[in-house]
């Protein structure tokens, strides 16, 4: 038996895991959130108040993969953030990613391209530098699937889906250097 803060104070803090309270009585709720609760629903829960401690417990875990996430090698995975949870994409099947307003489409070697909910400066932040490689401000590419890149039209790079794209003017000479390390053998690549 007991309440809910008896069970907190029974779990060791180096495993506590993120809860949720839920009671018919309010006067507990800022000693649930001062305890580190990520949100206090009171019965009769309501749906859309229920759908919303869902959609931040899930971010939280999402933001939690996304910072520790180890990306060491191309065969390595990485979570694809959607509405509805999120999909484990080796790194080395993403060809591009495009920013969408807030969010990002992942354009993949295989299938259809997938919408995460995180924005493209985010997957800047975790890619391996030495493999994606920002061409543009909403085009982040994996140097792995790059087969081309022309000056004509103001620059452009070809992925190797077919994908035409934008190179702005001032990362050409950074996009050219990642390519001479490419090609003498300085990243990772398999």
């Amino acid at each position: 038996g007991g309440n809910g803060f008896e069970i907190l104070k029974a779990v060791p803090q180096a495993k506590m895991p993120r809860f949720v309270f839920v009671t018919a009585h309010n006067k507990y709720a800022i000693e649930a959130l001062r305890a580190g609760a990520l949100d206090y629903l009171l019965k009769p829960v309501d749906q859309s108040a229920l759908q919303v401690t869902c959609s931040k417990l899930l971010l939280e875990i999402q933001d939690a993969t996304l910072n520790t996430f180890s990306l060491e090698e191309l065969d390595a995975s990485i979570p694809l953030t959607h509405q509805s949870g999120f999909l484990l994409v080796r790194l080395g099947d993403v060809v591009h990613l495009e920013a969408d307003n807030n969010y990002t489409m992942i354009f993949l070697n295989e299938g259809h391209p997938q919408t995460s909910t995180q924005n493209l400066g985010k997957y800047e932040k975790i890619l391996p530098p030495n493999w994606f490689f920002r061409v543009h401000r909403s085009h982040l590419i994996n140097l792995h699937h790059l087969k081309a890149y022309t000056t004509r039209e103001g620059g452009f790079v070809m992925m190797s889906d077919g994908a035409k794209l934008p190179v702005s003017r001032l990362r050409i000479p950074e996009l050219l250097h990642q390519v001479s390390l490419l090609g003498m053998g300085k990243t990772n690549r398999k």
